[in-house]
């Protein structure tokens, strides 16, 4: 099972994502900017009310990665006075050149032991995305968060796939960028990530939507389990067949159905047991098939 990773721009955003049933937070003030090192009395409010993770962002304006002395050592200060609340940091460092600053990520890195410090989407500005993944690794950070170079980790799903296949163990590779439900399985399927990163909001929203990161929750935590196949319950409908798509994650396989035209989307509710409550109440299409074979020849 993945961890979901809900980016927060205020603390209500976070007291939202964890009753959700996010893993993890981000915390980080300026939605507009992509986000800029939040106030310490934030990352306290945050800490004192919420039990899971909270990762702070170290970022000292918006803008460019590329970050003068005097705003490298803003970020070092940021960093020492927020490391007694934060259970890991965020950050990014390029060059002029728009290369990662290892010396610099480096000195962050040192600074902030034990904690786990992720290299965000500056990583995505550089010009080689795999030059930029050893920089980042020789860094010392614990995590890449990406969209593959690309405007979402969607578009940019195929480098995701082979940045985490020439990361190995090394290093995590996080698909960020747009991240949502309808868009999950397709990710998993291209690269089988052990943390998703998502804001959680829907469009005309500026705040997680609730429902929006419940149904990431649950994909999330289904995608990773294994379930047998005999078990499952032969549902077919023949209006959406010629659509499914096919995904193998732990040795199981699951059916999953998007239809945009409808602004729904198909999980298989037999597959998912605890789902299925759930998928009734939104009166949501199930699409199960008996087997695998099934699967694959339709």
């Amino acid at each position: 099972m993945a961890i979901l990773e809900i980016a927060c721009f205020k603390p209500d955003d976070a007291l939202i994502a964890e009753k959700a049933g996010a893993d993890r937070i981000e915390l980080c003030d300026d939605r507009e900017s992509g986000g800029i090192t939040p106030q310490k009395k934030w990352v306290m409010t945050v800490k004192s009310a919420a039990k899971i993770p909270v990762f702070v962002m170290i970022r000292p304006r918006k803008g460019d990665f590329c970050y003068s002395d005097a705003d490298f050592e803003s970020m070092k200060s940021d960093l020492r006075e927020l490391r007694g609340q934060a259970d890991g940091f965020v950050f990014g460092i390029l060059t002029a050149d728009r290369k990662v600053d290892v010396m610099r990520a480096s000195e962050l890195v040192q600074q902030a032991r034990p904690l786990p410090c992720t290299f965000h989407r500056a990583f995505d500005e550089t010009p080689d995305l795999f030059e930029a993944l050893e920089d980042v690794i020789r860094s010392g950070c614990s995590a890449i968060l990406t969209s593959g170079g690309k405007p979402s980790a969607l578009l940019g799903r195929e480098y995701l796939r082979q940045l985490a296949h020439r990361a190995q163990d090394r290093i995590a590779v996080i698909p960020g960028g747009g991240v949502r439900s309808t868009n999950i399985p397709t990710l998993q399927m291209s690269m089988r990530a052990t943390v998703f990163h998502s804001s959680g909001i829907i469009e005309g929203s500026s705040t997680p939507s609730f429902e929006e990161i419940q149904r990431m929750k649950t994909l999330n935590f289904n995608l990773g389990k294994s379930h047998d196949a005999g078990a499952i319950a032969n549902y077919k409908d023949p209006e959406c067949a010629a659509n499914i798509e096919v995904f193998t994650i732990d040795s199981s396989s699951y059916a999953l159905n998007y239809i945009a035209a409808k602004s729904s989307y198909k999980v298989i509710a037999d597959a998912f047991p605890t789902t299925g409550s759930y998928v009734e109440s939104q009166q949501l299409t199930t699409v199960v098939l008996n087997s695998p074979t099934d699967w694959l020849s339709m």
